[in-house]
C-alpha cells in the first residue's frame, strides 16, 4: 500500500485541488492520500470562508481518502513553522511514503537544491541576505534576491516558496517521504479575478465577497459539482466568514493591550517591536477600525500584510511566541486529529492506528486523557479557536456550527 501527503487549506476546495490530489497520486503511484488541513484559521492570518466540516467533506468527495486538522498554532504560522508542523503530522503517522505540493515551475529538482541552499546557509547567501534586507526589502523577498544572485533562480511564486519549504522540513526531520511536485496549472496563487481553467482560491473568495446577497452561481464552472452544493447551501447561512467579522473582537484585545491569556500583546507570536509601536501610534489616534482597516494602516515596506495579519490573528487567538517556541520544540503535532475518511480507506485507517507514533484522536472527550500537557496546551488553543469561529457565524447569520465535541468524524 503507498500513501502520500497533501498539506492544504482548501480554502475553498476547487476543482484545481482536485486535480492535485489526482496528479498526487498519480507521481507517487498511492493508493491513498492523506490530507493535512487548516482548520477554521488559515496561513495568511486569517478565517477560513467556510468552516473545516464543509471543507473536509469537499476533500474527501474531491479525492482525498483521509483528512486530519492541522493544529491552529501552526496553521496560522509563516510557512516555515506551517510546513515543519504538517511534515511533522504526516511523518508521525508512520505509513506516508511521499510529500506531493503544487508548484509555479514544476521542477522538484531545482526546488531541493534551492532547499539545501536555504537550510545550509553558506557564507554567500548570508551576506546578500543581510544585504537585501538592509536595503529595506522584506524577508521573503531578500532570501529570493539573495539566491538569484547566486545562480539559484528561486521564483517568488508562493507555492514555490512554500515547496522550497517543505523540502527543508523533510531534509531537517529525516523524514523518509520522498517530495513530488505537481505543476500549478490556471490562475496565479494572488489573481483575484476569475478566468478561463483552474480559479485560485483568491480569485473564488473574491467573487464571493463580491456576489449578491443571494448567490454564488457564478462560481459552478470553477468548483467541483459537491463543493459548489455545499458552499451554495452553506451561502449567507453560515458563511462567508471574514477577517472583518473579528473586528469587534480584535479591536477589544488591542484596546486591553493584553491577550486573553493575561499576557501584552507584544508577546503575541509573530509580533514585532516595531509593529507593536506602529499599534500603539494608532490606538493613540483614537480611531476606530476593521480587521482589515487595521492591518492596512499598520502596513510597510518590510512588513507584508501576511505577516501583520498573522501577529494581529495571534493576538485575538492568544498564541504567545512562547506558545510557539514550545511547540518547536516538542516537534509540533503531538496528536493526529482525524476530521473525515472515506469509508473505503479501513486499510489506511488501520495502517495509521498501527504505525502512529503520536496519539490519534477519533473522540475529543478522549483526548484529554490521551495527551501529555503540551498536547492538551496545543488542542486548547483549536478549541477555544473553534468557538471563536462558531460565535462569528452565530452574530453574523444567527446560524448554529455544531461545537468541537458534537461536530462527528465526515465520513463518506
Amino acid at each position: 500500500m503507498q500513501t502520500v501527503g497533501i498539506i492544504a487549506e482548501y480554502n475553498p476546495f476547487h476543482k484545481g485541488h482536485a486535480y492535485q490530489i489526482e496528479e498526487a497520486k498519480k507521481a507517487a503511484n498511492a493508493d491513498f492520500a492523506v490530507v493535512a488541513m487548516s482548520g477554521n484559521f488559515v496561513q495568511r492570518g486569517a478565517p477560513a470562508i467556510i468552516d473545516k466540516y464543509t471543507r473536509t467533506k469537499m476533500a474527501l468527495e474531491g479525492g482525498a481518502d483521509l483528512v486530519l486538522e492541522l493544529p491552529v498554532p501552526f496553521a496560522t504560522a509563516a510557512a516555515p513553522i506551517f510546513a515543519s508542523a504538517g511534515v511533522s503530522l504526516l511523518t508521525r503517522l508512520g505509513c506516508v511514503d511521499a510529500l506531493c505540493f503544487g508548484s509555479e515551475s514544476g521542477n522538484i529538482d531545482s526546488l531541493i537544491t534551492a532547499a539545501r541552499t536555504l537550510q545550509e546557509e553558506p557564507p554567500e547567501y548570508k551576506v546578500l541576505l543581510q544585504r537585501f534586507l538592509r536595503e529595506g526589502n522584506s524577508y521573503p523577498k531578500s532570501v529570493q534576491m539573495a539566491m538569484n544572485s547566486m545562480g539559484n533562480l528561486l521564483t517568488a511564486s508562493p507555492n514555490d516558496t512554500l515547496g522550497v519549504e517543505y523540502i527543508k522540513a523533510l531534509l531537517a526531520s529525516g523524514s523518509t517521504m520522498k517530495p513530488f511536485a505537481v505543476k500549478r496549472e490556471g490562475n496565479d496563487y494572488h489573481d483575484t479575478k476569475l478566468s478561463l481553467g483552474f480559479a485560485s482560491a483568491s480569485a473564488i473568495r473574491n467573487q464571493i465577497e463580491c456576489e449578491s446577497a443571494s448567490s454564488i452561481s457564478s462560481l459552478s464552472a470553477f468548483l467541483p459539482e459537491t463543493s459548489f452544493s455545499l458552499m451554495e447551501k452553506a451561502f449567507s447561512h453560515t458563511f462567508p466568514i471574514t477577517e472583518d467579522d473579528f473586528s469587534l473582537a480584535l479591536g477589544m484585545i488591542i484596546n486591553a493591550g493584553k491577550m486573553t491569556n493575561g499576557m501584552d500583546l507584544l508577546h503575541a507570536a509573530e509580533m514585532t517591536p516595531e509593529l507593536y509601536d506602529r499599534i500603539q501610534r494608532i490606538l493613540c489616534t483614537g480611531q476606530a477600525f476593521t480587521f482589515s482597516e487595521l492591518a492596512q494602516n499598520l502596513k510597510t515596506k518590510n512588513i507584508t500584510r501576511a505577516r501583520i495579519n498573522r501577529a494581529l490573528l495571534h493576538c485575538l487567538l492568544s498564541i504567545s511566541q512562547d506558545d510557539m517556541e514550545l511547540f518547536r520544540a516538542s516537534d509540533f503535532c503531538l496528536y493526529a486529529r482525524i476530521l473525515g475518511f472515506k469509508s473505503n480507506a479501513s486499510s489506511l485507517l488501520k495502517a495509521v492506528k498501527n504505525n502512529a507514533n503520536i496519539p490519534v484522536i477519533t473522540k475529543l472527550a478522549d483526548a484529554k486523557n490521551k495527551l501529555d500537557e503540551t498536547g492538551n496546551k496545543i488542542l486548547s488553543h483549536e478549541l477555544a479557536s473553534s468557538f471563536l469561529y462558531r460565535q462569528a457565524v452565530w452574530c453574523k447569520f444567527h446560524e448554529t456550527l455544531p461545537d468541537e465535541f458534537r461536530a462527528g468524524i465526515v465520513i463518506i
